[in-house]
């Protein structure tokens, strides 16, 4: 098992990570442009880049790492960029930060531009996972490690691929909505709508992928509308009042949410149309969605929302600069990190399991890093606050 620099976990199979002097690290941003999206990780290795074959360990203040965000209008990627400079900061390492704005050509002229810097090493969240790829070509040929984070590109070398599974939180969804469904009805069967995120990346592929295989096994379950809601707010308002207005007389169930956001948009519609009923009415809309963003909480305290699979952006981003630091010194690294996700409902939201495993969008404000907890050995709790297993077979290779 690899213990991380301030004792993070992330993963069973790794070797201890020995102890560096962090200086002041120093951020700057960049006004490039760029654009990606998701990539194919390898095997756990030391090979890739070709600054692999540095075994000796380098003064952090001279290490530079270049990252590229996707955009800063979705609450996860903001806390993705917070763990990012937060942990730059904390290892003395300095971080030229730029954001692509949800503009793939952007994206790519700030990966170009990262590499003619000859920074030591890429942390990448890519938009566009095919339109990503000869930037990451170029990094490659220059020898810069490329770190992909929550999203990974589809060509190109990746020495590691940092997220949570997307696959599995959406079938943990699913199946949440399914389960549901038979305690209403007393078998599988209701009526659901899908709205879809991003299919350009990585996560958004994943998900509808959960959701689908899940689906597959209850064919009284009706999928009646499946739209792209994109990650965004309006996007999937506008989705769910054309269900609601084109499905007039048809009972709709459940909606699922292919992140927060959408979410969101759903439950704004709903209570648009007059449809919004309390959770335990027979007529109540049940709302699933992941990431754990702070509307998504709020929501669900207020009763607007049933579910979020949550994940912690915070503490995968600070993971990925400490793998990038560790390239950078030409030690062994994982090509896949997975972290772990917890289901979040009103019944579990205020309870020592959710304040263990890290409400990471209410403490964005923090100051504070805190203490980071032994994820691997935290167990996994079901809705009802019961240990249902631990979280260490969440930390397996699996594809995305």
């Amino acid at each position: 098992m690899r213990t991380w620099r301030k004792g993070t976990l992330v993963g069973l199979s790794l070797m201890t990570m020995a102890g560096v002097v962090a200086g002041c690290g120093s951020t700057t941003s960049s006004n490039s442009t760029s654009g990606g999206t998701p990539a194919n990780s390898s095997s756990s290795n030391s090979t890739g880049s070709q600054s692999s074959s540095n075994s000796k360990l380098v003064p952090l203040k001279q290490i530079t790492i270049g990252y590229s965000v996707s955009t800063l209008t979705n609450q996860f990627f903001v806390g993705l960029t917070a763990g990012v400079k937060r942990e730059a900061k904390a290892l003395g390492v300095n971080l030229i930060f730029d954001n692509a704005e949800g503009n793939p050509g952007t994206q790519t002229n700030q990966v170009e531009e990262l590499v003619s810097r000859k920074v030591n090493a890429i942390i990448l969240n890519p938009i566009d996972a095919h339109g990503i790829i000869p930037a990451v070509q170029q990094a490659n040929a220059a020898g810069i490690p490329v770190i992909t984070l929550d999203r990974t590109a589809e060509g190109g070398t990746i020495d590691s691929f940092v997220r949570n599974s997307s696959k599995v939180m959406s079938e943990q969804a699913a199946q949440w909505i399914a389960d549901q469904l038979k305690a209403r009805y007393g078998s599988y069967k209701g009526n659901v709508v899908d709205l879809e995120g991003l299919m350009s990346t990585s996560p958004g592929q994943a998900r509808q992928q959960g959701f689908v295989t899940v689906m597959k096994k209850y064919p009284n379950i009706h999928v009646i509308a499946t739209l792209p809601g994109n990650f965004d707010q309006q996007t999937s308002y506008n989705d769910m009042l054309d269900v609601i207005r084109g499905h007039s007389g048809t009972k709709i169930d459940a909606v699922f949410n292919g992140n927060d956001d959408n979410a969101v948009g759903a439950e704004r519609a709903i209570q648009q149309q007059g449809l919004f009923k309390p959770i335990g009415s027979p007529d109540h809309i049940l709302i699933a969605s992941m990431d754990g963003t702070a509307q998504a909480l709020a929501a669900i305290k207020s009763g607007q929302q049933d579910m979020t699979v949550s994940q912690n952006p915070l503490k995968e981003a600070e993971a990925a600069v400490q793998i990038a630091v560790e390239k950078i010194e030409g030690k062994s690294i994982p090509s896949n990190v997975h972290w772990p996700s917890m289901m979040l409902t009103p019944k579990n939201i205020n309870s020592t399991a959710a304040q263990q495993f890290g409400l990471w969008s209410l403490s964005l404000n923090d100051s504070s890093k805190g203490n980071i907890p032994n994820m691997n050995s935290l167990p996994i709790y079901n809705s009802n606050g019961s240990v249902t297993g631990s979280h260490s077979n969440l930390y397996s290779q699996i594809s995305k």
